[in-house]
């Protein structure tokens, strides 16, 4: 939950693992986003493949005693995924989320829902993203954050516009190992960094579904696993200055 409200503004603050109904988000006098101690209800829209990963996050937390969050529905536009994803929710939350297989109805139909998760394929981020925003939803989504930067910028400049919080699950810098890079740089314990080089060599030989379609995946392993790549390098070093 820490990470879903990460967005901009940096510093969340989860609230007491007590249970109530609504959710409410403010800030505090050091402008730190505040998670109230009630719940906020989530969607998952997307329930195949990379969906599963943050399944088993969502269930961690839960059993952790971290119940800030209730899943109410879920959407996929093959209703057999939502459909298997809101079972196995139930099994851990103890009441089952709606199924839907078109997230325009779920929005309109569910009006309490605070924040969409979105784990969908990439070409159809910003249209889901851009309809969550517009509805006044808080959310966050896998990357890429779109195929273009024109679209990248429009949702941007939406979730700006309409006050919410727009996040992309970028996962790579939570690990271990990162997480001791970053400490090891910032603290000075292997000097300033004068240059860094990513060698990424060797393809995988099968076929990965929508990955391997230009038309919904866009380009390749530069788009989908450089960004995860791209986003360390600013964690570690800092913002990009120039690019060539």
């Amino acid at each position: 939950m820490k990470d879903f409200f990460d967005g901009k503004l940096k510093n969340v603050k989860l609230g007491s693992k007590r249970k109530t109904d609504k959710n409410k988000l403010g800030e505090n006098s050091k402008g730190e986003i505040v998670l109230s101690t009630e719940q906020v209800n989530l969607a998952i829209v997307g329930c195949g493949g990379i969906a599963n990963a943050h399944y088993n996050g969502f269930k961690a937390l839960y059993e952790k005693g971290y119940k800030d969050f209730v899943i109410t529905a879920c959407c996929d536009t093959v209703v057999s995924k939502a459909e298997v994803m809101a079972e196995k929710i139930a099994e851990w939350q103890g009441n089952t989320p709606k199924v839907y297989s078109d997230h325009k109805v779920m929005l309109k139909k569910q009006q309490s829902i605070d924040g969409l998760c979105n784990y969908t394929p990439h070409d159809v981020h910003h249209t889901i993203v851009l309809d969550a925003i517009k509805a006044g939803k808080q959310v966050s989504t896998e990357k890429p954050l779109a195929l273009t930067l024109r679209a990248g910028k429009i949702m941007i400049d939406a979730a700006e516009a309409q006050g919410v919080i727009l996040h992309v699950a970028e996962n790579y810098r939570l690990a271990p190992k990162e997480r001791a890079i970053n400490w090891a740089i910032n603290s000075g314990k292997i000097g300033e960094p004068r240059i860094l080089n990513w060698l990424d060599i060797g393809e995988r030989k099968w076929y990965w579904d929508w990955r391997d379609h230009k038309e919904i995946a866009s380009g390749g392993w530069t788009i989908d696993g450089g960004v995860h790549f791209s986003d360390l390098w600013q964690h570690h070093i800092g913002e990009i200055d120039k690019v060539y």
